[in-house]
C-alpha cells in the first residue's frame, strides 16, 4: 500500500463515519474531480448552509458522498487530505495545499505528523490525519506478517526495503525488526522518535519485543532526515550498548541500519561495527 492509497483509505473511514449510516446515493455515476474539488472548498464557506435537510446542502457530508461514490486511487493528493480536514472554517483545498506545499509534496512527511503545526488546522483535523496515518503504517506492517508465506530476510538490502516502505518522514526514528531462527520477519516494532537530528534507544524497549515474540535476532534501524547515511559517533556507541545488552540475554543483533535518502543506506554490520 503507498502512501497515496493509506491516505485514500484513511479518508474513505473518516467520509463513511460522517455519514452516520446514510446511504451515498442511488446513482451509479462516478462523480468527477473537479466536482469534489468543489464541494470540498464549500464545505469551508461561511455562507455554507447546515442542516437544512435539502440534498444540495453546502455541508461536508456533500463532498463525503462524492468521495465514496469515487475510486480513491483516482484521487489527487491534495483532495485525500482535503477530504480528512474537511469540516470548520476555511477552504480544505486551499489548506491541504498548504500542507503539501510545507513538506514539497511528500505524503509520506504529512502522515507522520510533524507538519501538521504549521497549518491552520484544528485538533479534529490533526487527529484525523495522525489517526489514518497510524492506520496505514499498521497496516503496511501487517501486510507482511500476516502473508500466507513467511516473509524471510536474508540481507541487509531486504531490511532497507522493507523500512523503506513503512517508516518516513522529518523526524530521526528507531525501529527494530525481530527475526526467528530461520530468519522469517516475526515482528515490527517503532522504539521511539526523536526530534529532526536525534532519537534515543533503550536497550530494554528493543529487547522486551524480542521476548514476547519468542525471537532470537533483531535488526535495528533509523533514518537520517538530513539524508547522509553515514553512522555518527552516537550511532556507533548505540550499537556497541546494544550488542552488549542482547548478548546478556542471549539475542543476537545482527545489524544497525541507517537509512539516508535517494537510497542511500550503511549496515553496521557491513562496516564491521558488530563483532
Amino acid at each position: 500500500m503507498s502512501a497515496h492509497l493509506a491516505l485514500g483509505a484513511a479518508a474513505l473511514l473518516v467520509g463513511a463515519a460522517a455519514l452516520s449510516g446514510r446511504g451515498a446515493g442511488s446513482s451509479n455515476e462516478v462523480p468527477s474531480v473537479a466536482a469534489l474539488r468543489q464541494a470540498l472548498r464549500q464545505s469551508g464557506s461561511p455562507n455554507r448552509r447546515v442542516g437544512s435537510g435539502n440534498g444540495d446542502a453546502l455541508t461536508e457530508n456533500k463532498a463525503y458522498k462524492l468521495f465514496l461514490k469515487m475510486e480513491s486511487a483516482d484521487v489527487p493528493d491534495e483532495l485525500l487530505v482535503g477530504v480528512l480536514i474537511a469540516g470548520g472554517k476555511g477552504d480544505p483545498v486551499a489548506k491541504a495545499r498548504e500542507l503539501l506545499a510545507s513538506v514539497r509534496g511528500s505524503v509520506g512527511q504529512i502522515v507522520e505528523g510533524s507538519s501538521l503545526l504549521d497549518v491552520d488546522l484544528t485538533d479534529a483535523q490533526r487527529a484525523k490525519i495522525r489517526a489514518g496515518a497510524e492506520l496505514a503504517r499498521r497496516a503496511q506492517v501487517r501486510q507482511f506478517l500476516t502473508n500466507d508465506s513467511p516473509v524471510k530476510v536474508q540481507s541487509p538490502e531486504d531490511m532497507v526495503h522493507l523500512l523503506q516502505r513503512i517508516s518516513t518522514g522529518p523526524r530521526e526514528v528507531m525501529s527494530a525488526l525481530y527475526f526467528d531462527r530461520q530468519m522469517n520477519l516475526v515482528g515490527v516494532r517503532k522504539i521511539s522518535e526523536g526530534d529532526s537530528g536525534s532519537t534515543i534507544a533503550n536497550p530494554v524497549e528493543v529487547i522486551r519485543p524480542a521476548i514476547v515474540l519468542r525471537a532470537i535476532r533483531i535488526a535495528m534501524a533509523h533514518q537520517h532526515p538530513s539524508g547522509d547515511a553515514r553512522p555518527s559517533q552516537a550511532d556507533i556507541s548505540t550499537t556497541t550498548r546494544m550488542q552488549a545488552a542482547c548478548q546478556a540475554v542471549g539475542i543476537q543483533l545482527i545489524d544497525h541500519l541507517i537509512i539516508g535518502g535517494d537510497g542511500r543506506w550503511t549496515s553496521l554490520a557491513t562496516e564491521g561495527y558488530l563483532r
